[in-house]
């Protein structure tokens, strides 16, 4: 589809695209996504960030997601018809990156809670070991202040942890063992008292961290809002109750 917006002169050709003239060469964006984002000059001379790939996997859409989340003037725009990833960005809150809109109603929303696979973790024996394992993905990026797990509530199927970023924001997540196979995280939310949106700086740390033990598309990692996630469990119900 046609672009809104000019993009800079270095922009592989696809729907992904930095807007012309945006980037202030603060270097926020590449570090979520390096093998999709450089830095070049564009026709006009000056310095820029640009798509040097467009996103191909589902573990490069969410990098790109990412980039979209760190960068706080749009620079990174898309501008295809893809509903499922206009519906990710708008109930994100980025519609303004988008160049068209969905034709479907899409209310804003933020999904605080994420199914991942045991397998993915298969080096690790027990709930404690993937939580320690976290913390030190959160200190080798510098983003951890504090970091604790409440040892009340160790058990092979749960784990309480408190965490405080550097931002000042303090956050209490659950890591919960669904089933043999799955595992769930979960996050309180808080909104930004200027912007009113939702903090979402806790759910993309989690998701970059998951992220680097992805070895294939089929490592499944799915995000979910509150009303999704009892929606969800109230159909697994349904049909556990339908089996017997």
């Amino acid at each position: 589809m046609m672009r809104k917006i000019r993009a800079v002169s270095c922009n592989v050709s696809g729907d992904f695209y930095i807007a012309d003239g945006c980037c202030t060469v603060c270097g926020v964006m590449e570090p979520e996504a390096p093998n999709l984002i450089d830095f070049a000059k564009s026709d006009k001379g000056y310095e820029t960030c640009f798509i040097k790939r467009q996103p191909q996997t589902l573990k490069e859409h969410f990098e790109i997601f990412a980039v979209m989340e760190v960068g706080e003037l749009g620079c990174l725009r898309y501008s295809g018809s893809n509903n499922v990833i206009m519906q990710r960005l708008v109930e994100a809150g980025d519609s303004g990156c988008c160049d068209h809109l969905p034709n479907i109603e899409i209310k804003s929303g933020f999904r605080n809670i994420v199914l991942f696979s045991f397998q993915s973790f298969n080096k690790f024996s027990t709930l404690e070991k993937i939580a320690l394992d976290f913390e030190i993905f959160c200190k080798s990026h510098s983003l951890l202040k504090n970091f604790s797990i409440n040892e009340n509530s160790l058990s092979t199927r749960h784990v309480s942890i408190t965490v405080e970023w550097f931002w000042g924001e303090m956050k209490k997540i659950q890591l919960i063992r669904k089933s043999r196979d799955d595992i769930y995280m979960s996050f309180s939310l808080r909104k930004d008292q200027w912007f009113g949106r939702y903090d979402q700086g806790t759910g993309f740390i989690i998701n970059s961290w998951l992220n680097s033990y992805i070895v294939s598309d089929m490592d499944r990692i799915s995000w979910f809002t509150d009303n999704e996630w009892q929606k969800k469990n109230y159909e697994e119900k349904l049909a556990r109750k339908s089996q017997t």
